[in-house]
């Protein structure tokens, strides 16, 4: 007699869509090839637009991240644009603390996310400063992205991509907690206001049939 094994079930991974913005020239690349690689290249063709997915595995969740790495140049009249932050999780704002008009250009970003998708209060977005190592050039402060940070809800940090991967990691592994959070708050209200909606009907029902008890007496 041949006995059987019990299979446990498989479990499905999770693909979750995290999209990289900033002005050209920031480091946007360089930190997703050392997020993904763990090293530093420092040349890339801004022009250049790429999808990178990886399988892993956070606070022993399996995951497919797929980052989209944007082009330098952003059209923000494209319609594919609208449909690309519409399908994304989480954002990165990325940009140079040695360049202002890199921090300025994020204002723009944020009103075509806005525009794309008015659920933006509710999608985890980190707002990176790249190049910190280069403090003699240094033009925004810590103080400063901070607080754009917090005028947006959103995530700060500084690193350099030139440095090392551990920031990086941190970062994003840390933007899909705040996308999994949010997603586990939302699902709590949906199955609260079902609750709320199933007793109300109750108790319009109750009150209905007591009524033409009443009535009938």
């Amino acid at each position: 007699m041949t006995g059987s094994t019990k299979q446990s079930p498989v479990k499905m991974q999770r693909d979750i869509r995290f999209t990289v913005l900033g002005q050209r020239g920031v480091g946007k690349s360089a930190l997703v090839v050392r997020y993904l690689t763990h090293r530093y290249i420092g040349d890339y063709d801004p022009d250049l637009e790429s999808v990178y997915s990886q399988p892993t595995r956070i606070d022993d969740q399996s995951i497919t991240l797929h980052v989209l790495d944007t082009a330098g140049d952003f059209d923000f009249e494209s319609q594919t644009r609208v449909e690309q932050m519409r399908s994304t999780d989480a954002f990165v704002l990325v940009f140079s603390v040695t360049d202002r008009s890199s921090f300025i250009y994020l204002h723009k970003l944020k009103r075509f996310i806005f525009k794309s998708r008015r659920d933006l209060d509710k999608v985890p977005t980190l707002i990176l400063g790249n190049k910190a190592d280069l403090c003699h050039l240094r033009k925004i402060t810590k103080q400063e992205g901070a607080q754009l940070a917090k005028d947006y809800g959103s995530t700060y940090c500084e690193m350099s991509a030139s440095e090392g991967y551990v920031p990086i990691v941190d970062a994003f592994h840390d933007l899909y907690r705040e996308f999994y959070r949010a997603e586990k708050r939302a699902k709590v209200r949906k199955i609260t206001s079902r609750l709320q909606l199933r007793q109300t009907i109750k108790n319009f029902t109750d009150r209905h049939l007591y009524r033409s008890r009443t009535n009938t007496l």
